[in-house]
């Protein structure tokens, strides 16, 4: 049967593996588009600095819509800000995708941190709720 917590803890790992491994490509994307390193480290600077600014709204709307609902929203914004980088040549054009993944990330990283948060549970079997079909 469909176990939500291992389905979580299994994007965990491809989402945390993904983003630690794109680390390390980030010398040869600044090869390929001709930007320097103090432009990439820009880049993940615009990366983390909207995954901060848009962790309350993902909190805000994890409780409102739902933890599918938000692991979906995330997963799309995510793929979609680093699967736009295939079709960018410049810096100026690289920016709007890592903001895009930075922001999939805060409601990726908002929802796991819900799911695994020790603190009281709302109620019984409450651990899972932040991942369920609502």
């Amino acid at each position: 049967m469909f176990s939500p917590l291992a389905f979580l803890n299994v994007l965990h790992i491809l989402n945390d593996g993904y983003q630690a491994s794109f680390l390390l490509l980030l010398p040869f994307i600044a090869r390929d588009l001709h930007i320097s390193l103090t432009q990439i480290g820009t880049l993940g600077s615009f990366f983390y600095l909207f995954e901060t600014v848009f962790a309350i709204p993902a909190g805000y709307l994890g409780e409102r819509m739902g933890g599918m609902r938000i692991i979906l929203l995330a997963a799309l914004l995510y793929e979609a800000g680093f699967l736009g980088l295939s079709f960018v040549g410049s810096f100026a054009a690289v920016v709007p995708f890592f903001i895009l993944a930075g922001i999939g990330f805060a409601f990726f990283i908002r929802l796991r941190f819900r799911s695994s948060h020790p603190g009281r549970p709302r109620r019984s079997g409450d651990a899972t709720s932040g991942i369920s079909r609502q």
